[in-house]
């Protein structure tokens, strides 16, 4: 037998009787015995499993303006001061 897993997230909870579907589905593992074998049972989230460097997604160099072009907002502003209509 292979174990088995089931990843639920936030959302079956949040609609009319989600709190008692999030029981049933949590009942799950424990019915077919998949909770005892490695990689098995019944996972809510895996955000903190792995080590995720959110400073390297970043990439602030990809921010720097290389021509000198102002920013959209800052040039309608410019217009906009400036504008005889």
């Amino acid at each position: 037998m292979r174990p088995s897993v089931i990843r639920v997230n936030y959302g079956i909870q949040r609609s009319d009787g989600g709190g008692m579907a999030m029981r049933a589905v949590t009942m799950l593992p424990c019915l077919i015995g998949s909770w005892k074998e490695l990689g098995g049972g019944l996972q809510l989230s895996t955000s903190g499993a792995f080590g995720l460097n959110t400073e390297a997604l970043k990439m602030p160099e990809l921010m720097q303006n290389p021509w000198d072009v102002p920013p959209a907002s800052s040039t309608w502003c410019n217009w906009a001061a400036h504008s005889t209509l």
